[in-house]
């Protein structure tokens, strides 16, 4: 099976059994993310933990080329 087939498969079965997610950047100086998962109706902790998970590993930093 190829990697981006799994990963379409993986992102896509969250929404489907109606559990909340989201998804926020490592901040590793590499394009990659975290999702993070709830329990139904605790939308807001997802999004909550994403806020605190982002300031302390720094956010989304561009690429040397794009950052000026």
């Amino acid at each position: 099976i190829r990697d981006d087939l799994v990963t379409g498969v993986q992102t896509c079965a969250l929404p489907i059994c109606c559990l909340p997610s989201t998804v926020f950047p490592t901040g590793a100086g590499l394009p990659l993310g975290v999702q993070v998962v709830a329990k139904g109706m605790a939308d807001h902790a997802t999004m909550e933990f994403a806020r605190l998970m982002t300031e302390r590993l720094g956010g989304l930093e561009p690429p040397w080329k794009y950052g000026g």
